[in-house]
């Protein structure tokens, strides 16, 4: 399933807040349609080091009944 054909919307519009930085991780929070129907869209970068870094996805029907949908962690790979 393609969640957003339309590619990524870093900066939804009101009133839904944009990207921010809590201090330890950038977290954004938006609404995504799949098939026709609304989700709740959660996402935390964080855990940074020099040479990586952790991505999860929350998703649910409404921000209380949300549950993780991914969790990645993204390495540097040398030359």
């Amino acid at each position: 399933i393609n969640v957003n054909p339309t590619g990524c919307e870093m900066f939804p519009g009101p009133p839904l807040p944009g990207p921010k930085w809590d201090g330890t991780a950038l977290v954004l929070d938006t609404e995504v349609v799949v098939g026709g129907k609304k989700f709740q869209w959660h996402e935390t970068i964080s855990d940074f080091t020099e040479t990586s870094y952790a991505l999860t996805v929350d998703l649910g029907d409404s921000r209380t009944t949300m549950k993780r949908w991914l969790t990645s962690r993204a390495v540097k790979v040398r030359k």
